[in-house]
């Protein structure tokens, strides 16, 4: 069948779908039954429940929520080839539901490509020095960190130098988007910057 035909009757896959169809390599977007996959000469392993098949094929072993049909649709984008796959896929389908749920337009695959200057930017305008700062505030302690004790005695967050400018703006995208079901902050921080995208 057409994606047209699957998402007509479910607003928010058709949300999902009108935010990442400007993005799609091909916009003639087939779905198919998962088992339908050995047709084209693949065969899923059990615990696989969809799958895409660039540049225009969904396969669904039944009616996808809305986190497996962006994650899915998201495969079939264009967007920079510097991030892995399932980093795009993982990462920006809270994300893109969010966008949806708000009636957000904006090009998601833009927030990896943010520099650390812009994220800050929006966090100084809800109280925050820094990423570092944001975490320490958070309770987060992402890979890219670690903690350390400083001259006084007390915990600080330091950037762990093995990792890049890109690799601290994935991460922080990834927490914010893991923080969009709790924390009210991570909404109004996701909001502004997509104001960039």
């Amino acid at each position: 069948m057409k994606i047209e035909e699957l998402i007509k009757h479910n607003p928010i896959l058709q949300k999902i779908y009108d935010i990442l169809k400007p993005y799609l390599i091909d916009q003639n977007i087939e779905v198919y039954k998962l088992e339908d996959l050995q047709k084209f000469g693949f065969k899923p392993r059990p615990t696989v429940i969809a799958c895409a098949l660039p540049p225009n094929k969904l396969f669904f072993s039944y009616l996808p929520d809305p986190v497996t049909f962006a994650h899915e649709l998201i495969h079939l984008c264009k967007k920079p080839n510097d991030i892995d796959e399932e980093i795009y896929g993982y990462n920006l389908a809270t994300i893109i539901i969010f966008m949806a749920e708000r009636e957000i337009r904006a090009n998601p695959f833009k927030l990896f490509q943010l520099s650390i200057e812009q994220i800050e930017s929006i966090l100084r305008k809800y109280g925050f020095n820094s990423i570092e700062e944001f975490y320490e505030v958070q309770g987060i302690i992402p890979h890219t960190h670690k903690l350390t004790i400083d001259e006084k005695g007390r915990l600080k967050f330091v950037r762990d130098k093995r990792y890049s400018d890109k690799d601290i703006v994935i991460t922080f995208v990834t927490e914010i988007s893991a923080g969009l079901p709790y924390f009210p902050i991570c909404e109004k921080i996701l909001i502004d910057l997509l104001e960039f995208c």
